[in-house]
Formats: structure tokens, C-alpha cells, sequence
């Protein structure tokens, strides 16, 4: 079977810290299968108050040289429809 992706988001729940453990995991599969390609780290449910993952601990993109955003899918939480658009991926992003 071949992989073939020309770019990626790692995402993990900040109220989850096992989800923030397993990025690593995650990145080395990812590049494994589909070498220099953009991958963005992104830190969902920010509008929560009581995250388990501080933003200070997020520290993993440094390492790997990626860009990281917080976002959130919930409705109306301002900046978290910029991720696409400001993180180099794609081109151009069209609202749902």
C-alpha cells in the first residue's frame, strides 16, 4: 500500500493529555509514509477552562520545526476558522 499526502494536521485535545503524549508517535508514522511534507500541530478545544495541557508544556513543535494553532470547533469561538488559511497548507479555504 502507498501513502501519498502533501500535507498534515496532528491534532490533540488539550483537556487529554494522552493525546498531547502521543504526537510524537504520531509524527514519526506520518513522515515515515509521507516524507517533507507541511504539517501543522494543532491544540483543539481551547475555549475549555479546565485543560490538562497548558500551553506552556506544548513544546514538541520546536523540536520538529512545526508550526503549531490553537483551535476550537466550537461554534463561534473566534480564530479557530484561520488554521487552514494561516498555516501555509492550502491556498485558499471556503467556509462550510
Amino acid at each position: 500500500m502507498t501513502f501519498v499526502g502533501q500535507c498534515a494536521i496532528i491534532m490533540f485535545d488539550v483537556t487529554a493529555r494522552v493525546t498531547y503524549k502521543n504526537v510524537p508517535n504520531w509524527h514519526r508514522d506520518l513522515v515515515r509514509v509521507c516524507e517533507n511534507i507541511p504539517i501543522v500541530l494543532c491544540g483543539n478545544k481551547v475555549d475549555i477552562k479546565d485543560r490538562k495541557v497548558k500551553a506552556k508544556a506544548i513544546v514538541f513543535h520546536r523540536k520538529k520545526n512545526l508550526q503549531v494553532s490553537p483551535i476550537t470547533l466550537k461554534q463561534g469561538f473566534s480564530g479557530s476558522s484561520r488554521v487552514m488559511r494561516d498555516s501555509g497548507l492550502c491556498k485558499q479555504t471556503h467556509s462550510l
